[in-house]
């Protein structure tokens, strides 16, 4: 039984090894929370621990260009909306099967 614990112990350090055990943590700032419309907004996830993978998406009365695309390893991202309004940005972080999300508040104006 002894030999059975360490051997499913073991299975367990080999695993975290090649996947990650520890749920990430998301985080990020914006570089102001008002813009005008067709300026780029700087985001930085650079202070989310222990994410592979960055996902960004909005939600708001209009469409937003992403530099870098939705999904990234890349922890900086830069959103440019086309219509004034009040956007929720939105980052999901990601690293092997486990997830964190958070969000921010931005005001777009002509």
């Amino acid at each position: 039984m002894v030999i059975n614990l360490k051997n499913s112990v073991l299975t367990g350090v080999i695993a975290c090894a090649f996947f990650s055990c520890q749920k990430p943590s998301a985080c990020f700032s914006i570089e102001s929370e008002t813009i005008q419309v067709g300026v780029a907004l700087k985001c930085d996830a650079s202070c989310s621990e222990g994410a592979e993978t960055y996902n960004w998406g909005h939600r708001g009365p209009g469409s937003a260009e992403y530099k870098n695309g939705v999904m990234s390893s890349s922890a900086t991202n830069e959103l440019t909306f086309d219509t004034p309004g009040t956007y929720t940005i939105e980052l999901e972080v990601e690293n092997g099967n486990k997830e964190s999300k958070t969000s921010k508040t931005v005001t777009v104006v002509n």
